[in-house]
C-alpha cells in the first residue's frame, strides 16, 4: 500500500518562511527609504542656483557616531562652543 503525502505543511516551517518573508520585505523598504534620501538631497540642492551637494554611501551605526564625535571635536577645536557655527 503506497502511503499520501500531506498536502498541509508543518506550522513552524510556514512560520519561518513568512519571517524571512517579512525580513527581506523589511530591508527592501529601508534601502528604498535610504534611496530616497539620496535622491531628495541630491535633487533639492541642484534646483538651487549655486549650491551643490555631494552624497555620500550610507555607514553603519558605529561609523555614524565617529563622525559625530569628530565634529564635536573640530567646533570645539575652532571655539564654536555652541555648535551653532559662525554668524
Amino acid at each position: 500500500m503506497r502511503r499520501e503525502r500531506s498536502s498541509r505543511r508543518r506550522p513552524c516551517a510556514d512560520r519561518e518562511r513568512a519571517e524571512r518573508r517579512q525580513r527581506h520585505a523589511t530591508e527592501l523598504a529601508h534601502q528604498f527609504d535610504r534611496l530616497e534620501i539620496h535622491h531628495f538631497f541630491e535633487v533639492n540642492k541642484a534646483l538651487e542656483p549655486g549650491k551643490e551637494v555631494e552624497t555620500a554611501t550610507w555607514v553603519n551605526q558605529a561609523a555614524a557616531y565617529s563622525e559625530i564625535e569628530a565634529c564635536k571635536e573640530r567646533a570645539r577645536s575652532t571655539g564654536d562652543q555652541d555648535g551653532h557655527g559662525a554668524g
